[in-house]
């Protein structure tokens, strides 16, 4: 797991490219949002092996099959209510 203090926010996918560490390249991210961001969104989705999904709409499936998640946290903290509310549902 990869805890970012920020992700880049001008859209572009060579800002993604260059926020992401040399040796997680090629693998395959999940960078998880607090909530949708357009630019982050559609810079992540010109890059094969980096899929962007929203906290709040993320699947056990997608968490399985990334190999590295970017997660800031604030999208920790959505994360954190989501698993604690549904436990004690």
């Amino acid at each position: 797991m990869l805890l970012a203090d920020q992700l880049p926010t001008d859209g572009k996918t060579k800002s993604i490219m260059s926020f992401i560490p040399k040796e997680l390249t090629g693998k395959r991210l999940l960078i998880i949002l607090a909530e949708p961001t357009a630019v982050v969104t559609r810079a992540g989705r010109n890059i094969p092996t980096v899929v962007v999904r929203q906290a709040s709409q993320l699947t056990v499936k997608e968490v399985l099959a990334a190999e590295v998640l970017v997660v800031t946290q604030q999208s920790l903290d959505v994360l954190t209510t989501r698993i604690t509310s549904g436990a004690t549902a």
